[in-house]
């Protein structure tokens, strides 16, 4: 029997709202790989969750927001040999009137608004979780992307 890695990965993730209920994505350039997905990244040591996906979000996109709630957690796990990742989705909506920006020097190639209908392919896995739920209410899902190998 194999032995799992202890421990998890925490990520924040914001289903960001602007005036036109328009949702704020980012294209990251990973690995050779474009993809779309929702502002967040990892909480630093010490910071609350909260203030966790607010400073992501202004880093990655320039918004202020105002949040509104919890909309999903979920978890990943792309082998059995690394700790799985927790995701947890908020909800928010902007409060500056600025448009977003592209920030220099990150893997973030763009930024903008769309609407629910037109969000892009290819988006991360998970996200299609915040996507499926519209109400701030608290759902799960699990993915194990293991190799058959």
């Amino acid at each position: 029997m194999t032995s799992l890695p202890a421990g998890h990965r925490v990520r924040v993730a914001a289903l960001v709202r602007n005036e036109a209920g328009e949702i704020l994505c980012v294209r990251h350039f990973n690995r050779g790989l474009p993809f779309w997905t929702l502002p967040g990244g990892a909480p630093k040591e010490g910071e609350s969750l909260d203030a966790a996906i607010v400073r992501e979000v202004a880093e990655e996109t320039g918004c202020s927001i105002s949040l509104k709630g919890v909309v999903g957690v979920g978890s990943l796990r792309t082998d059995r040999w690394t700790p799985a990742k927790i995701e947890i989705f908020f909800t928010a909506e902007t409060t500056s009137r600025s448009l977003p920006r592209t920030p220099a020097g990150e893997s973030i190639i763009d930024v903008r608004f769309f609407k629910r209908e037109e969000i892009p392919d290819p988006f991360r896995p998970l996200e299609a979780l915040a996507f499926a739920t519209s109400v701030p209410s608290v759902s799960h899902v699990e993915l194990e992307l293991e190799d058959e190998a």
